[in-house]
């Protein structure tokens, strides 16, 4: 069990020498607003770390955190909502001693840090927190970037602020993307990162803001340090208190860069490209085994590039998703692929090779273009990878395909 430190109670002291009575507290003077920050854990949606607003409400006894992070893997529908970009995600409260414990037995790090509020500010937060966690109102549609467990953070902390947190950090550059953030986070899971770096589409490297940047929790936080805000008093003061430990254990070591394997891509659609090739060649030679084996890798290749093209580019239209929309990937993974899947073994062994060469020509000369067009300002998403991997493989399908047919 970790020990919690313990949090000092604001007691109200005010009381006029000349009255019996002691003055009554402010409302919302019981309450105390802290900010937990989670660490990143193993699965692949706790790399992103977490974070909770714990709500200690003297009077009543309570202490409850309210957590944003809550899915459902069993939920109606969930592939097509993952697939659509209307992921069902929902906000619980729980009791917060109780929910740090559980971080403890999973290995992940905790931090608090008291949130500066007026008292009227800590008593309408806790309105709104407790309006949230109701059946009626706990469910919101996820967003990977735009709309998660910690901007909800962001935002109910920046209505009671009346805006004081957007208005300071929504002109504030970072020199991050959401890409980048992507890739850094992920690097260490090979099919999560190439998963990423396919799927987002031109937006996810528009430049952040840090409003933007805080759909991480440790940005949040560290954002959030920075900010001042005026007090009870009409006085600047910090938002944010000092961090401390919820229990003794290292914080998890966070990647701070992303991660450059275009080189890695590239050796892997060379060597692909150059079995195609030696294949295509030996097929042409005579060599039966060799035909077979140019049609089964060209074939496999062409049924995984063409079917991911096809979502790709149906992500556009039938999505929610926008950060993946406009995606030039859709040039090095065309739909036009997905019939090469069948064509080019029929056209290696004598059958619809005249389409068959059309399609794999157009599929390399698209892919060839995906790549002179990143000179272009408007084209100049960051795929290099992306490109890397699949240019030589184009080629060599079309150079094969036209051999062997």
């Amino acid at each position: 069990m970790g020990v919690i430190l313990a949090l000092v109670p604001t007691q109200v002291m005010g009381q006029d020498a000349g009255s019996a009575r002691p003055a009554a507290p402010e409302p919302g003077s019981d309450l105390e607003v802290v900010l937990m920050t989670i660490g990143p854990g193993q699965a692949i949606w706790e790399r992103w770390s977490h974070n909770a607003i714990w709500i200690r409400d003297r009077s009543a006894g309570t202490e409850a955190a309210y957590n944003w992070g809550i899915f459902d893997f069993g939920q109606e529908n969930f592939l097509p909502r993952l697939f659509l970009g209307r992921m069902l995600y929902e906000v619980q409260s729980y009791h917060a001693p109780a929910l740090i414990d559980f971080y403890e037995s999973v290995g992940r790090d905790v931090s608090l840090q008291d949130i500066n509020l007026t008292p009227s500010q800590r008593l309408e937060l806790q309105r709104l927190l407790i309006a949230n966690d109701t059946d009626a109102n706990r469910s919101y549609l996820y967003d990977y970037f735009l709309d998660n467990c910690s901007t909800r953070v962001r935002d109910v902390l920046d209505v009671v602020l009346d805006g004081q947190i957007r208005r300071a950090t929504e002109s504030m550059e970072t020199g991050t993307t959401f890409r980048w953030h992507a890739a850094r986070l992920l690097q260490s899971i090979p099919w999560a990162y190439s998963g990423m770096q396919f799927i987002v589409g031109h937006r996810g490297d528009r430049p952040i803001s840090a409003w933007e940047e805080m759909f991480l929790p440790l940005k949040l936080q560290r954002h959030l340090e920075g900010i001042r805000v005026v007090g009870a008093d009409g006085a600047p003061i910090p938002l944010m208190g000092p961090r401390r430990r919820a229990f003794d254990r290292e914080p998890a070591v966070v990647p701070q860069s992303a991660p450059g394997f275009i080189f890695g891509y590239l050796f892997v659609g060379l060597g692909l490209a150059a079995v195609l090739a030696m294949a295509a060649r030996a097929g042409v030679g005579g060599n039966r085994a060799a035909r077979w084996g140019f049609a089964l890798v060209g074939g496999a290749w062409s049924l995984v590039i063409g079917f991911a093209g096809t979502v790709l580019v149906l992500s556009w239209f039938f999505t929610d998703h926008t950060v993946f929309q406009l995606n030039e990937n859709a040039l090095q993974l065309s739909p036009l692929s997905l019939p090469l899947a069948l064509l080019i073994p029929a056209a290696v062994f004598g059958r619809g090779a005249r389409l068959a060469k059309t399609l794999a020509v157009t599929a390399a000369a698209l892919s060839v273009a995906g790549m002179v067009l990143q000179v272009i300002p408007l084209f100049d998403q960051v795929n290099g990878v992306v490109i890397a991997l699949a240019l030589p493989v184009h080629i060599a399908v079309a150079w094969g395909v036209w051999l062997e047919a």
